[in-house]
């Protein structure tokens, strides 16, 4: 398997999109948080709430732009095919690393904790809901399925 640059950012926007529209059911759910409005809230704070969500997407983009690329660099470094049947076991490891660092958030997120807007995350990030944990992971299966979708027959 070789490296296809482009075919990553791509795929990387399509999985970014599928990840953040599912994202939103979630939070109706209770299963997840808001993350562009956490992204957001690191530069400004509810008193600039549109610019925080346009700081906030233009992130999460960036970063699942990003990830996308540097999943296809490491999956061609081992000759690994990255295809929507191998893309999901990505987003599960990317997803129980991003589930178990959501409690130390508050160590560097100026706007959240106890009395700050956003609130403590709490372990695995069970403060802004007990099935957020999984909420997490599986939105990040998705976009590891997606990004596998898309990037694969590239």
């Amino acid at each position: 398997m070789e490296l296809h640059a482009w075919g990553a950012l791509y795929a990387g926007f399509f999985a970014t999109l599928a990840m953040l529209l599912a994202m939103y059911v979630f939070v109706l759910l209770r299963l997840a948080f808001d993350m562009p409005r956490l992204l957001g809230f690191l530069f400004t704070g509810p008193e600039n709430l549109p610019v925080a969500y346009v700081l906030g997407f233009g992130g999460t983009f960036t970063m699942g732009v990003l990830f996308a690329f540097f999943y296809a660099f490491f999956f061609a470094q081992f000759r690994w095919p990255l295809e929507w049947d191998t893309g999901p076991w990505l987003g599960l490891v990317h997803g129980l690393v991003a589930a178990g660092l959501l409690g130390f958030l508050p160590l560097v997120h100026p706007r959240m904790g106890e009395g700050r807007p956003l609130g403590r995350p709490g372990p695995f990030g069970t403060g802004f809901g007990m099935l957020v944990p999984l909420g997490t992971i599986l939105l990040h299966m998705l976009y590891g399925l997606v990004l596998g979708a898309v990037y694969g027959p590239a």
